[in-house]
């Protein structure tokens, strides 16, 4: 083996070294930092082991792609092995880069260059919206540009003729990605091959192949049918990755060409004489550095916490849901919705509802139409924990519209049907479940329960929420409100949950007279003793009544809440008053109870409220 060659050998072996660091680096930040499996959460993966759902997607170019993405996806069962096959996924379009590169150098090892859409496309899936269909459109356009400068045939009648039969057999499979595979293969062809004609019929064809299609063949819009798995079709945190990612493998070309021209290349002469390396490890360097300040400055923060939150609920882990409550990075009605969900799911809603910030009022406990549209699928998860199963109905439908056939939306909407006692729509979407991969099981056991009326007539969960649902029909549109929890309180006096959330609506609008009026509803439920925020609202509702009855206070109210609201008069009074004067020292240590919300946060009224409230 001539020295030549030996050098060769040991340059590749760095190259091997430099791709390992980097994608064990890209795994490590997925698996540590970004939390993968929030993507599930993100995009949830609509998929059927069923005919005529394969055959929706061989009816649109790019559809292909879509199906085997999202069969892949239904194999992601935890952040190891998300970030696993990521990972996998960046090393093979750093290996295809590899190759096609060293098809442009006569073989020449390079380094570091190669690694950049694999840093770019690390950055793009840790915003958790950007679909595994244009990794993986990327991936078999790679490959097939690998195989075409290779094996394309010389002559160049065939080689254009192969080179339009790939493309359009591209085109369908990968949609708008294909793209890439005529442009870098006519680029190659046309400055490289010079084989002029062949280049100019490429890049020609390549923005007429799909508005033809889209005109005769596949009945997409014309948008569709060019950007359709390519960046530009995402809209991302940080605008500029999506046109970094196509640009890339341009910019390689060009610095290619450059490197060619002697004039430009003799400055460079220093660098290029270093040991192979040294350039390595800085290329490493570099290449880990610019990913790394790239990622944290297009990182969105709050969307990981939205999706995070919304898991969590899914999961029940509800002490999750209020850790997490510490940490709000910006305050949305949905954090206070998820998290006074999550509170009532611990026991804790009138007992600890004020540690957590409260200052949306009743928006964060009842969201309004516009967050229930923004939040379809978190609404119906509320109105089916609260029994009002026709309003779920209507919100997991449009859930439905907005996400597709989830596991978790089909069930829901199997279950409801099945409580209404309309079997066949509940058969429908069992039988679609039951198409899920890993979900054959639990559609079976629903099937059978649906199919046989007796065992449904003795189901414990299905006996629990019929005795929840309104005797009649209904369905409130408009802002949810506290007639949607009185109407179950109507049907079941019994139903804890509408009981506890009517008490919050009362508290968070300070509509004390009214809440007074339920304070023997708490017996009946079973409390033991009133919990401490309606204690403390009661101290406050005494305190501006004449001839309030002292002894229900001493019967009802714990001796720490009273000597509490005590503490709390006391320092007001040493501020003579002056409530702004006394903000400090009284959130310092009053933040968690009733009395600083009403006279510190409480909000103005929505238009659905009651409006005889305690005063700030």
């Amino acid at each position: 083996m001539n020295l030549h060659n030996k050098n060769r050998k040991f340059d590749k072996i760095f190259v091997w070294i430099q791709e390992c660091l980097v994608l064990v680096a890209c795994f490590f930040y997925l698996y540590l930092y970004v939390h993968p499996i929030l993507i599930l959460e993100a995009l949830p993966p609509v998929f059927l082991f069923d005919t005529n759902f394969f055959i929706g997607f061989l009816q649109i170019p790019g559809g292909m792609t879509d199906w085997l993405s999202a069969l892949m996806m239904q194999f992601w069962f935890s952040d190891f092995v998300i970030a696993l096959f990521l990972t996998f996924c960046f090393w093979i379009i750093t290996f295809l880069t590899r190759k096609w590169i060293e098809t442009q150098t006569e073989g020449r090892p390079i380094h570091t260059i190669h690694l950049l859409p694999a840093g770019l496309l690390l950055v793009l899936h840790s915003q958790y919206y950007f679909p595994l269909s244009i990794t993986v459109a990327l991936i078999i356009n790679l490959v097939i540009l690998n195989l075409f400068i290779r094996w394309a045939p010389k002559h160049q009648a065939l080689r254009a003729a192969s080179g339009l039969i790939v493309s359009v057999l591209l085109f369908w499979v990968t949609g708008g990605a294909f793209l890439l595979f005529m442009i870098l293969c006519g680029v190659s062809d046309l400055f490289y091959r010079k084989q002029i004609a062949i280049g100019l019929l490429l890049l020609i064809l390549s923005p007429v192949l799909p508005y033809a299609a889209s005109a005769s063949i596949f009945l997409v819009p014309l948008k569709e049918a060019y950007l359709h798995n390519l960046v530009f079709e995402i809209v991302t945190n940080f605008w500029i990755n999506t046109y970094f990612l196509p640009a890339l493998f341009l910019m390689i070309l060009i610095i290619i060409s450059l490197a060619k021209v002697p004039a430009i290349r003799k400055p460079f002469r220093k660098i290029t004489k270093l040991a192979f390396i040294w350039k390595c490890g800085a290329g490493t360097l570099l290449i880990a550095g610019v990913t790394l300040l790239w990622g944290q400055k297009s990182y969105n923060r709050t969307a990981q916490f939205i999706l995070q939150l919304n898991r969590d609920v899914k999961e029940n882990q509800w002490m999750n849901v209020l850790e997490l409550a510490k940490h709000w990075p910006s305050v949305k009605p949905l954090f206070s919705f998820q998290t006074n969900i999550a509170c009532y799911q611990s026991g804790i809603l009138l007992d600890r509802m004020f540690a957590v910030p409260q200052p949306l009022g009743t928006l964060g406990l009842l969201m309004d139409f516009d967050w229930c549209s923004a939040s379809p699928e978190a609404t119906s998860n509320l109105y089916w924990m609260l029994g009002l199963i026709t309003e779920c109905q209507h919100w997991t439908h449009e859930a439905f519209e907005q996400k597709g056939s989830t596991p978790a939306l089909l069930k829901r909407l199997g279950m409801i049907y099945m409580l209404k006692g309309d079997t066949e729509a509940a058969k429908k979407y069992f039988l679609n479940l039951k198409n899920i991969p890993f979900h054959g099981k639990t559609a079976e056991d629903l099937l059978r329960l649906n199919e046989n009326p007796s065992a449904l007539a003795q189901d414990p969960e299905v006996n629990y929420f019929r005795s929840l649902m309104p005797v009649h029909n209904i369905a409130l549109t408009g802002n949810s409100s506290l007639l949607q929890l009185e109407i179950l309180l109507n049907r079941n006096p019994k139903n804890k949950m509408a009981f506890e959330y009517m008490i919050a609506y009362h508290l968070l609008t300070g509509n004390l007279p009214e809440l007074m009026n339920h304070i023997p509803d708490f017996h009946a439920l079973g409390y033991t003793q009133l919990p401490i925020h309606v204690q403390e609202a009661m101290l406050v509702f005494a305190s501006q009544t004449p001839n309030f009855n002292v002894n229900i206070l001493y019967s009802m109210v714990l001796r720490n809440t009273y000597e509490r609201f005590v503490a709390y008069q006391q320092i007001l009074q040493k501020y003579r008053g002056n409530i702004s004067a006394a903000r400090q020292e009284l959130q310092s240590q009053f933040v968690d109870t009733y009395w600083y919300y009403l006279m510190y946060v409480r909000p103005g009224s929505r238009s659905s409220e009651e409006q005889h409230e305690y005063p700030h």
